[in-house]
């Protein structure tokens, strides 16, 4: 099963939020930290290992039978292999450094090819992937991927609708949505009671489903991650890695 166990519980600063009262809320050990498109990093997997990060997000097509990473499919033909970019590498870190970390999957084009390419895989490295989950993110059908990824440690990001769906844990543990698509709040300034308490609605209906919960599309800034973890968010989506890590002084050796 995916390694989610970081513990997190709600504290008063909630309360700070609503009245526009700001503090620093210590991160790691309780929230996970997401990379997000990690692969246009100088140092793609590298970094966010370093730094321990828990998620590491890639966009992936498929190129013939190979998996490949770029955001855009008109780069398709010379984008680097994802064996290449992140699965060779993995060997050269300790197990202990892998362990419980998740190599999210963003299917940027889907078809029975691309999840076929990934179960394989997965299977061909199969000593790392005891290790690290694989989940797959993007528009695609959940239960069709489903009856694809049984018995293997590959699991599905889910969106609003599968929050309370059939589908459990085991299967979508973690739901991720766009913001924007709830609130104005574009994290740059504190955010209003009313959109704060839209979030914390949507959060503890996920909470009750037992999953956990990721915003994507929000502001890279301190401010915003702290008022993310403030109303319950598990997963912080981050893009300035180093800011994240001086901010809140994670390890950097």
């Amino acid at each position: 099963m995916i390694l989610l166990t970081k513990k997190f519980k709600i504290s008063q600063i909630v309360l700070g939020i609503f009245f526009h009262i700001m503090c620093v809320v210590p991160i790691k050990g309780q929230t996970l930290l997401h990379s997000h498109n990690d692969y246009q990093r100088q140092f793609p997997l590298h970094d966010a290992i370093r730094l321990d990060y828990d998620i590491i997000e890639v966009d992936v097509f498929l190129r013939n039978d190979t998996l490949v990473v770029c955001h855009d499919k008109k780069k398709v033909l010379h984008a680097p292999t994802l064996f290449d970019v992140y699965i060779s590498k993995l060997v050269n870190y300790n197990l202990d450094q892998l362990e419980g970390k998740i190599i999210m999957l963003d299917i940027k084009e889907y078809s029975d090819g691309i999840i076929t390419a990934i179960i394989n895989l997965q299977k061909r490295n199969i000593t790392i992937f005891k290790h690290v989950s694989i989940l797959l993110s993007g528009n695609f059908d959940r239960m069709g991927t489903l009856n694809k990824i049984q018995n293997t440690n590959i699991f599905l990001d889910g969106r609003f609708n599968d929050i309370k769906s059939q589908f459990t844990i085991s299967t979508i543990p973690i739901i991720s949505l766009n913001i924007k698509d709830f609130v104005n709040w574009n994290g740059r300034y504190r955010i209003k009671r009313k959109e704060a308490l839209r979030l914390k609605s949507i959060i503890d209906e996920v909470h009750a489903s037992g999953k956990k919960i990721r915003f994507w599309n929000t502001y890279d800034h301190p401010q915003t991650w702290n008022i993310l973890k403030a109303l319950g968010v598990d997963i912080i989506g981050v893009d300035n890695l180093e800011l994240m890590a001086s901010y809140y002084n994670l390890s950097t050796d």
